[in-house]
């Protein structure tokens, strides 16, 4: 989206316990084929502080949308399924995959606009996100705007 800068927040780097190397931990891959900005926009959260911000909430804490076994195992072929249809054939089940993320759309004075954290198994909502960062553009459009109407 244009007048936007999108960063990537990763809590864990090579080595691990189980990869000696980027491409093993999916690191990589995430940034070849689905992270489009550059890579320098790639931020290591070794401190955690994102994931704290977010609250630091675990994949086994979030609530089963059904109790209901023949539900559920739906609910995964569909997950699989979209995952398939956006071209993710390789499930990366390296590094620590418990603590789940979100996504923060922050306005030009770092203040928060929007906040989606993760829910494992369904899409992010791409429109409220687009939403949040037109919000914003406009927001600093209309600044600017007055800004250049007081000057005068």
């Amino acid at each position: 989206m244009k007048g936007f800068t999108p960063f990537a927040v990763i809590k864990e780097t090579i080595p691990t316990k189980q990869c000696a190397d980027d491409d093993c931990l999916g690191v990589g891959a995430f940034a070849r084929d689905y992270f489009t900005a550059a890579k320098e926009n790639m931020i290591i959260d070794r401190k955690l502080t994102w994931y704290n911000a977010l609250g630091n909430r675990k994949l086994y804490q979030q609530s089963l949308t059904t109790w209901n076994p023949f539900t559920f195992v739906s609910n995964l072929k569909e997950t699989k399924a979209r995952g398939t249809a956006k071209g993710v054939t390789d499930s990366n089940l390296k590094g620590e995959g418990l603590t789940q993320g979100g996504i923060i759309v922050f306005n030009k004075e770092g203040g928060v606009e929007f906040l989606y954290k993760e829910k494992t198994g369904f899409e992010i909502p791409k429109e409220e996100i687009v939403a949040a960062c037109m919000n914003v553009k406009s927001k600093f459009e209309s600044k600017k705007a007055n800004d250049l109407v007081q000057q005068e």
